[in-house]
């Protein structure tokens, strides 16, 4: 009878609004669309300007000296995780789960959804990376 938070919900919230966020990054701030563009250099860093960049949607996306990858990697991830947000929303875990991942609490619910995009980060830094 007590009023409580219904967390795994507030977690799809989250993941929604936080995939929103990074596709509109992708699609508009970064291609140019409503926005400036990113920062983009030559090689040795020394010249550069604020352009708007085009995805590069194949393997040439993963390569660090272009970077349509930047634009492709966030519409990419904003499109996945707004598909998942909505899973979310409208999936419930059994209980059996939601005991097992300890969803019992709010930072637990919400630090997921962060390690999620830390993944995602740590991928794209080492292809990046080590595809240089």
């Amino acid at each position: 009878g007590e009023p409580a938070l219904d967390l795994p919900k507030i977690f799809g919230i989250h993941l929604f609004l936080s995939s929103l966020l990074c596709f509109g990054f992708g699609a508009f701030h970064v291609t140019g669309t409503f926005g400036p563009g990113i920062w983009v250099s030559d090689a040795y860093g020394i010249t550069g300007r604020v352009q708007a960049v085009a995805p590069a949607w194949g393997a040439e996306g993963f390569n660090p000296f272009n970077p349509g990858g930047i634009a492709s990697h966030h519409i990419a991830a904003g499109i996945l995780g707004l598909l998942a947000g909505v899973f979310h929303l409208t999936i419930r875990p059994p209980q059996r789960l939601y005991r097992a991942l300890r969803m019992g609490n709010i930072e637990t619910v919400l630090s997921s959804s962060i390690s999620a995009v830390f993944f995602a980060a740590f991928i794209t830094s080492g292809t990046m990376w080590y595809g240089a």
